[in-house]
């Protein structure tokens, strides 16, 4: 199967970054004289828990970010926080989502992926807890996990969007309703406050979930991939915090059905009349989320970059 020429036009100049990345990242001794190995191939990654900052540039920003930045971003999430409490019951409201149309003005909500702003910022918060110990901002953070955790439903299903506004709905449209997105973001965020603080709230959370999400997906299952990547790199974190073998095959899963010919065969000729034109939720063709081909045949990129980046990164 053939690619959109002009995808790999538009798009091909996001492998140089990502390839001095790579190349930066070697490891390199000097009796190599500045060369790699030529059977170097592997890259080990440092955990930030193994990294200490002492120096008078990037600590002081640090606890300027625990001090300040954290607290303000917080903040701003306060509507996407919300939501948690309206899905749990504890709150009456419609899901705080900013219409399209407003995303540019002050004060807009993002819409279906809300969820993932609360994670991306504990995850950060977790990220500062281990540089900089903060108890007032970690009771901040026990307490928005406290309002996570309510409003997950008894069989691990958390999704705020469906949750509040049609629960019958839940994985209904997973190529554009980021819910498998959204979980990714959740494990990410589980697994770093569990690194840092030993606690495992979300995390047990987060596992809840995972079980959910592999108890419906997987092969002899619901044969399909989500359409923004982020759960299968997160998953391989449940795994190695967890040692769930599930949680490894099921991002395997992932990554080997996107590009599936067999799957995507009646998704590569765009329909004579999409009714969503000119909308977010317009007919794209599968190249914008790396579903055109199986990874192993994907040798430039293509698509959406940030999708793009959650693919190679696993």
């Amino acid at each position: 199967m053939q690619s959109n020429p002009a995808y790999r036009q538009k798009f091909k100049v996001f492998l140089i970054p990502l390839f001095l990345f790579t190349a930066c990242s070697q490891p390199v001794s000097e009796d190599q004289g500045g060369r790699i190995p030529p059977d170097n191939d592997t890259l080990e990654p440092v955990s930030y828990l193994d990294v200490e900052l002492t120096d008078n540039f990037w600590k002081p920003k640090i606890e300027v970010n625990s001090l300040n930045g954290l607290r303000s971003v917080f903040k701003e999430a306060a509507p996407s926080i919300a939501n948690f409490d309206i899905a749990a019951g504890k709150k009456e409201g419609r899901h705080n989502t900013g219409s399209y149309d407003d995303r540019n003005k002050v004060g807009y909500v993002s819409g279906v992926a809300s969820d993932s702003d609360v994670y991306k910022i504990l995850q950060g918060a977790a990220y500062s807890l281990h540089h900089h110990r903060d108890p007032a901002l970690e009771e901040f953070v026990d307490s928005v996990i406290d309002r996570i955790a309510a409003a997950q439903e008894p069989d691990g299903y958390l999704f705020t969007y469906w949750l509040i506004n049609d629960p019958e709905m839940r994985w209904s449209d997973i190529e554009k309703k980021h819910e498998l997105y959204c979980a990714g973001h959740l494990f990410e965020a589980a697994v770093a406050y569990y690194e840092v603080t030993s606690k495992k709230k979300l995390l047990d959370v987060a596992t809840k979930l995972a079980d959910h999400v592999d108890e419906i997906f997987g092969p002899n299952k619901r044969v399909e991939v989500p359409g923004h990547q982020e759960i299968e790199l997160a998953l391989y974190k449940l795994y190695k915090i967890t040692g769930e073998e599930r949680y490894l095959n099921l991002s395997q899963y992932f990554v080997d059905e996107r590009g599936n010919p067999d799957r995507i065969a009646d998704q590569i000729t765009a329909p004579e009349h999409d009714p969503n034109a000119d909308t977010p939720n317009r007919w794209r063709h599968p190249s914008y989320r790396q579903d055109h081909m199986p990874m192993e045949d994907q040798d430039y990129a293509v698509g959406h970059a940030v999708r793009a980046a959650y693919f190679v990164t696993v």
